[in-house]
């Protein structure tokens, strides 16, 4: 229960956080490393805890790695789409995500909304 509260105080701590950030300023992107940092290291703490489960002879990996083959394959997609355009000159040429998230987080409370969203989503991706 601990862990969870403090994940959750967190994630509100990071969103409030970046809704005090302007759209590619250093600030956001040090809240947003930050973000993804701990969502690894937090990963990767639940994965070493996590008991192990014994596998039954003849049980079927088949479909679990090549969901995870797929997810790879569309996360490596959207990463080089995002660095490519990040990296591309001029940046108003090459728009990221975050460009077109931009007029719906024009705010700082629904910039704080949708970087917590974004947490979440993130969360409900690696559960499942």
């Amino acid at each position: 229960m601990r862990r969870l509260v403090a994940t959750v105080g967190l994630g509100i701590a990071l969103a409030i956080t970046a809704s005090f950030t302007t759209a590619f300023s250093t600030g956001a992107e040090v809240v947003t490393a930050l973000a993804i940092a701990a969502f690894v290291a937090g990963i990767a703490a639940s994965r070493r805890s996590a008991p192990r489960r014994a596998r039954r002879p003849g049980e079927a990996t088949a479909g679990k790695t090549r969901g995870v083959a797929v997810w790879g394959v569309v996360a490596a997609a959207a990463l080089a789409f995002e660095l490519g355009n990040y990296f591309c000159a001029p940046r108003s040429a090459h728009p990221t995500v975050s460009y077109f998230l931009s007029a719906v987080a024009g705010q700082p409370w629904s910039r704080g909304i949708a970087f917590a969203a974004w947490l979440a989503l993130g969360d409900y991706l690696v559960r499942r």
